[in-house]
């Protein structure tokens, strides 16, 4: 007698099992999460002040807002002195 099993690949099925296990599990998990973590911050701002740990030296406030507005390290580099400050 003749071997009847079909000899064409079959799909593989458990990694669509495993992806509707993951999708079910992330449901579930977000649903457990509170509504403050499921929703960003309205009041979030990023920092007034940013340390560069390549050189030592910080940027804020204005000159921090100029230098992100105009490209930042990609355009200027990292700041190598501290801010200076005039007397007039």
């Amino acid at each position: 007698m003749q071997n009847v099993h079909s000899t064409q690949a079959r799909p593989p099925r458990r990694a669509g099992m495993l992806a509707m296990i993951a999708a079910v599990i992330a449901l579930l998990l977000t649903s457990f999460l509170p509504a403050s973590a499921q929703q960003p911050r309205s009041d979030w701002a990023p920092p007034s002040t940013v340390y560069i740990p390549e050189t030592g030296h910080s940027l804020d406030q204005l000159f921090l807002d100029l230098w992100r507005g105009a490209g930042g390290a990609a355009a200027f580099g990292n700041p190598i002195t501290a801010e200076l400050t005039e007397a007039n």
